[in-house]
């Protein structure tokens, strides 16, 4: 009995940080999926503490205007995990209204501040992916003009080497000249 006042937020949960995690299943839009069969937050998104920020950025405004112990959307949520996962989407609905309106939660009141959050969230993410965006293309900005500098480099290395080459040649050339005018004058007289 404790354990279902708890998720509802009745009571306070004991929280052990060693055995408690902070997953967050993912739901279904097609219907309900256990919580067991969820995937986490945690497995589709790291590092957490990117998904934490990301998520208190977009529910800013909004967690800031709730007041004091103004139920969420996350209520609902909360209901879910005590009821039993068997139960057909209809009965888990009506059960979950009943429930509700029993705490005195106005069902619409949890709905509208559902939408709230999407729209927030659609918000917040369209603003952080531009600017994720703005930093993949400054990057890529920046991998053409390292490419533009290699090609230079490689160029004058290409030069360079020719002059290597050159200098290679000029001096095997000079050297035999030399030679050939040392040749011509014969041993080391004086």
């Amino acid at each position: 009995m404790a354990n279902i006042l708890q998720r509802l937020g009745l009571v306070e949960p004991v929280v052990n940080p060693e055995t408690d995690t902070q997953d967050v299943p993912i739901q279904s839009t097609e219907g309900w999926d256990p919580p067991d069969d969820s995937m986490s937050y945690q497995q589709i998104c790291t590092p957490p503490d990117y998904q934490k920020s990301v998520l208190d950025r977009a529910y800013m405004g909004i967690d800031e205007d709730a007041e004091g112990d103004t139920p969420t959307i996350f209520k609902v949520e909360e209901i879910i995990k005590s009821l039993p996962s068997t139960l057909p989407k209809e009965e888990l609905q009506r059960s979950i209204i009943s429930i509700l309106k029993s705490f005195r939660i106005d069902p619409q009141m949890i709905r509208e501040d559902g939408n709230r959050r999407l729209s927030a969230l659609s918000t917040m993410e369209q603003s952080e992916s531009s600017n994720i965006r703005l930093t993949i293309d400054t990057h890529h900005a920046e991998i053409e003009d390292c490419k533009e500098k290699i090609s230079e480099l490689e160029s004058k290395i290409q030069t360079y080497n020719v002059m290597l080459e050159d200098l290679h040649r000029i001096t095997n050339v000079e050297t035999e000249r030399i030679q050939d005018l040392l040749g011509v004058l014969g041993g080391d007289e004086e």
